[in-house]
């Protein structure tokens, strides 16, 4: 509770980000880190969240790699699998090869989950929702 009493608005971030950029991603994914710091990964946990923020914030278009996501998350692997192959399942994650690596399996946002995700972020800062 300590760190929750400590903050105050001079603290935070999010004003001087646009609300839905990526920039913006960044910040609440930090924020939620920093969360999990505090109250442990049990009670502030949400994979899924965090690997669709990673992949909002992270990647430009191309994909990020599996591996990458999952150390984002701060989950075991296997669990972090399990999350990504539901998003995938949802549609909200593409699964795509690397064409430089072959081994390699990137992910990348869908464009109605980066519509969503950004509609989310939009809605957190408290801006109003608009299309892109």
């Amino acid at each position: 509770m300590r760190y929750l009493e400590d903050m105050d608005a001079s603290d935070s971030k999010v004003g001087r980000a646009d609300p839905g950029s990526r920039d913006h991603a960044r910040i609440v994914l930090r924020g939620h880190e920093r969360l999990r710091a505090v109250l442990g990964k049990e009670l502030a946990g949400d994979g899924p969240l965090s690997v669709l923020l990673f992949l909002y914030a992270e990647s430009d278009g191309s994909g990020i790699s599996t591996a990458a996501c999952c150390a984002a998350s701060e989950a075991p692997r296997t669990t972090a699998l399990r999350w990504v192959t539901a998003l995938a399942g949802s549609g909200w994650v593409a699964q795509v090869p690397d064409t430089q690596d072959r081994r390699v399996t990137l992910l990348r946002l869908t464009p109605p989950a980066r519509e969503a995700v950004h509609q989310w972020l939009l809605e957190m800062a408290g801006a109003k929702a608009r299309k892109r």
